[in-house]
């Protein structure tokens, strides 16, 4: 059961769409939900530029705080749910698996980016560095691009894939709740479901 979960968010439309299946398992499982943001202190790249000063790294953490708060509290696919916002100082990936480890959060859930171009560049893969890192289930959302036009359905998942190599790590997978938001009196058929979905795919060795 998840007592706890939180999402994480840079501010960007693509870093929101975690938000669904957050509120949709916080709702589930009665959850508090914690809304994450990370207040890292811009990167020193170039001599001209000029390190932040304590005072305005406080009163940008404190901006930061109140914009999470004003998220927080907007309603929307939020509605509904106890919500903590958490401006979190420190490096982005370091912060949130403290934050996780200190507060013993059961799920964190995010998208897979809430970057794009140069920005992703240099501050590289914020959601494959917590999902190596952090010691409890990582829920992670693909975002959806503008291309594919269709906005994102509810999150109501009705089959759930499993890969599994055998191994120990894998079967961690298969003890962990039924993540769908359901009567209690569909859990039976959803977990009979699950264990017809795993899948293991066999690396053909090659014949000399």
């Amino acid at each position: 059961m998840f007592q706890s979960i939180a999402v994480t968010t840079d501010f960007s439309e693509a870093s929101k769409e975690a938000f669904g299946a957050a509120t949709a398992l916080a709702r589930k499982f009665s959850s508090k939900l914690y809304l994450l943001h990370s207040t890292q202190s811009p990167q020193i790249f170039t001599p001209w530029q000029v390190p932040q000063t304590p005072a305005e790294v406080e009163t940008r953490q404190a901006d930061l705080q109140h914009r999470l708060e004003q998220l927080s509290r907007g309603g929307g696919i939020l509605a509904g749910v106890r919500v903590e916002a958490r401006a979190l100082a420190g490096s982005s990936t370091e912060a949130i698996v403290d934050f996780q480890e200190k507060e013993k959060i059961d799920l964190l859930v995010m998208a897979t980016h809430g970057h794009s171009g140069i920005k992703h560049f240099l501050l590289g893969s914020f959601t494959a560095k917590v999902l190596q890192l952090a010691t409890c289930p990582v829920l992670v959302v693909r975002s959806t691009k503008e291309s594919e036009g269709a906005p994102r359905q509810p999150f109501h998942p009705s089959r759930i894939l499993i890969p599994y190599d055998f191994s120990r790590g894998s079967r961690v997978a298969l003890d962990m709740p039924v993540p769908a938001p359901c009567p209690e009196e569909e859990i039976p058929r959803l977990t009979r479901q699950l264990e017809q979905d795993l899948l293991h795919s066999s690396e053909s060795i090659p014949v000399p």
